[in-house]
């Protein structure tokens, strides 16, 4: 039941990308490696709303495309559940 809530979240925030576009933020990089930090310890500990809302502010940050593509994989390992590639992925992010 809390995974389903979990994926149901991560899935209303990715349709919402659209909308985050338009509006998006330059990116700081401190904001940037804090956010991913915080997604790293909910996606460990299950915590979807800290989930949902790290994956909201890095969906409105101007990313360079190719971080870009590294986070939209980041997020489609955690609908997934595919948990341990997620960190793998934010851990080599972080070390950039």
């Amino acid at each position: 039941m809390a995974l389903e809530s979990l994926l149901d979240g991560v899935d209303d925030v990715l349709w919402s990308q659209r909308e985050s576009f338009n509006r998006a933020v330059p990116v700081d990089t401190e904001l940037f490696k804090s956010t991913l930090t915080q997604l790293r310890s909910a996606v460990e500990n299950m915590n979807g709303g800290t989930i949902n809302g790290a994956i909201d502010a890095l969906l409105q940050m101007a990313l360079p495309h190719d971080v870009n593509n590294t986070v939209q994989n980041i997020l489609k390992n955690i609908m997934l559940v595919e948990f341990d590639e997620a960190i793998a992925q934010i851990d080599a992010l972080l070390t950039r």
